[in-house]
């Protein structure tokens, strides 16, 4: 197994990033892993799906603010930095780094809405062949109300639940 880290500068300021492959997999579809947060980390996508790199090669990331990824611009205040457009842009740096013209997006909760956010943007650099979705947020609107209807559905604040 091969593991290349690599720094890459991206709007508003350097991330981290890995790519992992082996000799029978170097030349197949790779995988970009797209973290929850933002803020959070590879780590947990890593941990649990390192052994997929004997289908394909798999890049992990840390988007800026996050993990290894902690080089942030002066100049960009941080309502900048928590754009979503920001975030569209740091994947499409991503990819244009690795110079992919083919590539899956995994992205899990955050990762997941910032992989259709990157697929829906008119300014990417390539449309991925496939999107593994896992925990979307796809609408605001709807997850407010799923969220109502649970609370509605939980008992009484009073009622303990430990014996």
């Amino acid at each position: 197994m091969i593991e290349l880290d690599n720094i890459i500068e991206v709007p508003g300021g350097k991330i981290w990033s890995q790519m992992i492959y082996t000799e029978a997999s170097k030349n197949l579809t790779p995988i970009i892993f797209l973290h929850g947060g933002p803020g959070s980390t590879h780590d947990k996508l890593k941990w649990g799906l390192r052994d997929l790199v004997h289908e394909r090669p798999l890049i992990f990331y840390d988007q800026l603010g996050g993990g290894k990824s902690l080089s942030i611009s002066d100049g960009m205040g941080s309502g900048l930095l928590w754009s979503i457009e920001r975030f569209v842009a740091e994947l499409d740096q991503l990819i244009r780094f690795y110079e992919l013209n083919q590539f899956i997006l995994f992205g899990t909760s955050w990762g997941a809405s910032l992989a259709l956010e990157y697929y829906f943007s008119n300014q990417t650099s390539g449309k991925p062949v496939v999107m593994i979705l896992n925990s979307p947020l796809v609408s605001t609107k709807m997850w407010m109300e799923d969220a109502e209807k649970l609370k509605k559905g939980m008992p009484p604040r009073n009622i303990c639940c430990y014996a």
